[in-house]
């Protein structure tokens, strides 16, 4: 199984005139390049910490036949499934599985996918016979992103734009700020 990043985020969660003004950096712009690549290294890291994308990203997921039963999508929140092909085990040529022979969970966190009736179709015997592409994320505009999320956001980039050196001096470091692994801990997806 392999799951890589079709579309990134059209935006980030977190604009650059909020990161200026958490950083009070609002009256220059000479530093707005590096606060800019501070807001989505801080996204990047919240997102990894939560196992989920902020922004609606589209992903696509490999396997290489299908799994047996349903299908848990690794990333949440679920959006909606764009369309699951797969290598046809009688032809070899790739073929589109209609929407109505397979329901989406969106209301779950992960989303599923189950297949109807049939099961799901046979698969050529080879590497990556089967890709679903989805769409996840907690919507398309920062706005939707829950507040706590956008402020772990703004709290790591002020953190990695205030400090940039690897080791500090004379002062106490933190991984991350105080508090922001709270923050992200309820929207962690955990897994045992």
């Amino acid at each position: 199984m392999a799951i890589v990043v079709v579309t990134a985020p059209a935006v980030e969660p977190v604009t650059l005139n909020d990161l200026k003004q958490h950083v009070r950096a609002t009256d220059f712009t000479d530093d707005d390049e590096i606060l800019t690549a501070k807001g989505i290294s801080a996204r990047q890291h919240v997102e990894r910490f939560i196992g989920k994308p902020l922004i609606s990203t589209t992903f696509e997921l490999v396997y290489d036949a299908f799994p047996a039963g349903e299908i848990t999508l690794p990333k949440g929140p679920l959006q909606s499934v764009t369309s699951v092909k797969y290598l046809d085990a009688t032809t070899g040529l790739e073929a589109t599985m209609p929407s109505d022979d397979y329901a989406v969970d969106t209301a779950s966190d992960p989303g599923r996918i189950k297949p109807g009736v049939s099961g799901w179709p046979d698969t050529a015997d080879t590497v990556n016979a089967v890709r679903i592409r989805f769409v996840a994320g907690y919507g398309d505009a920062p706005s939707d992103v829950p507040e706590p999320l956008r402020e772990a956001v703004l709290q790591l980039a002020a953190q990695l734009y205030q400090h940039r050196a690897a080791a500090l001096v004379g002062e106490s470091a933190a991984s991350i700020p105080f508090g922001v692994g709270d923050m992200l801990g309820e929207y962690r997806e955990w897994s045992f």
